[in-house]
């Protein structure tokens, strides 16, 4: 489950995350993966949507695209 592109950290793809292909992860989505950590997901969840956009998760790994 990792990605391949440029991304030279190993982590839980966002494709794998994304279980409903919706193009966003929820903290259900994010529980099952990472557990009951809502700190972290709050903090990542920058617009406060209560969603993760694919930016925003990678963000909390150290390599966004911004």
């Amino acid at each position: 489950a990792l990605c391949w592109a440029d991304e030279k950290k190993d982590h839980v793809c966002f494709r794998v995350l994304d279980s409903n292909k919706d193009g966003m992860v929820t903290f259900q989505e994010f529980e099952k993966i990472y557990g009951n950590d809502e700190k972290t997901f709050k903090e990542a969840d920058v617009d406060k949507d209560s969603k993760l956009t694919h930016d925003e998760y990678h963000n909390i790994l150290g390599h966004g695209s911004s």
